[in-house]
């Protein structure tokens, strides 16, 4: 990292790091050396080095790129930067990976930042604070929240209302322990217009609020949430790209996904509540990961389904399931084992990229 960091410097510019260097290394703060790689980024790669670390660490590369792209700087420059700097490196699966180091560094970073000016929230008593007093300011970008020992929180209708440049939301538990509770007004306020990641689990609400606009969403997580549905209505849904809604056991109803035709994952495991799929499905032609394990409630997925994209799709437990759904032959793993299904269309015999095909313990299916 520091290398890098002395990538394209005078001789002035070497020797001042090099002093820095001998008075830090002389404390052993090897946190403080990682420092001067952040230091050296001009101020669109230090904000894009701190989201990645609080938000984005481990993340496909193009879904950051997606995250990232209402911003008014050049994502690929930044990562190209980035990468150069060391600061992350990319996977051979194409993930953008950062040390944990790094991590600890940019957390440092944000605690240091002056309140009236902090562009990403992450101590949990000061969010409650803020979520409770409606306190947020107009520089907040980002809010990751562990509610984990939060106690019980109610947090304001009017919360939101002074963040409308809130991008990133994160809210999850660390540590399952069942004490905390975040109560949320059904009618709270969500002015935040260009919102990239929501990503709340366990969300306690039966409805996401009305005011909500999921316009720019890029990712939405709600797992192991308390939702009956989503929102009611067509929305502009062309930005999502992935969709976690498993465990969400009182969910009974999928939103109309007619214009959400760029979405590549979508995972509804173990939603037990929910009867049927939407006819929308059939606009989901980017479609490659479908789970949908142990939604015990389904009965009938509908005929013509023109999933052209799917590679992966996983049925297992869906124990009312009465038909095979028409698939894509450019599918290669199919699970439906412990379905009520009783045939399987010719059609598959098609699927000439197919590896792996588990129909086990399909009590009344017939001879393949």
């Amino acid at each position: 990292v520091v290398g890098s960091s002395l990538r394209g410097k005078n001789g002035e510019g070497w020797e001042k790091v090099i002093r820095r260097l001998k008075t830090i290394i002389d404390h052993e703060d090897i946190e403080n050396v990682l420092r001067v790689g952040f230091e050296s980024l001009d101020e669109n790669e230090q904000s894009q080095f701190l989201h990645i670390a609080v938000f984005f660490s481990c993340e496909d590369g193009d879904l950051v790129k997606a995250m990232l792209a209402d911003t008014k700087f050049d994502i690929k420059h930044g990562l190209e930067i980035l990468v150069n700097r060391s600061l992350i490196y990319i996977s051979t699966g194409g993930k953008i990976m950062m040390h944990k180091l790094l991590q600890q560094v940019a957390t440092k970073v944000v605690h240091r930042e002056e309140s009236w000016k902090q562009r990403i929230l992450i101590n949990a008593p000061e969010i409650c604070d803020v979520l409770e007093r409606a306190k947020g300011t107009r520089a907040v970008s980002g809010i990751s929240f562990d509610i984990s020992g939060i106690g019980e929180v109610s947090v304001s209708k009017k919360a939101f209302k002074r963040m409308p440049n809130l991008r990133f939301l994160r809210v999850y538990k660390s540590e399952y322990d069942g004490n905390d509770v975040l109560h949320i007004p059904e009618e709270m306020e969500f002015p935040c217009r260009h919102l990239r990641l929501l990503q709340w689990k366990a969300y306690p609400n039966k409805f996401l609020p009305p005011a909500f606009h999921p316009e720019y969403l890029v990712k939405l997580d709600m797992s192991r949430s308390k939702l009956k549905y989503l929102w009611k209505g067509t929305q502009p849904l062309t930005n999502l790209k992935e969709m976690y809604l498993g465990r969400s056991f009182h969910l009974k109803e999928l939103p109309d996904l007619t214009n959400a035709t760029n979405l590549e994952k979508l995972y509804l495991n173990r939603c037990k509540s929910l009867v049927e799929i939407p006819s929308s499905f059939s606009h989901l032609h980017k479609l490659e990961t479908l789970v949908m394990a142990y939604c015990m409630s389904i009965k009938v997925i509908p005929p013509h389904l023109n999933l052209a994209s799917l590679d992966y799709l996983n049925m297992d437990g869906c124990t009312k399931l009465r038909n095979f759904p028409a698939m894509s032959t450019h599918i290669r793993n199919l699970t439906m084992s412990i379905t009520a299904v009783k045939d399987v269309p010719a059609s598959t015999r098609l699927c000439s990229r197919l590896d792996t095909l588990d129909l086990s313990w399909n009590r009344k299916l017939k001879e393949i």
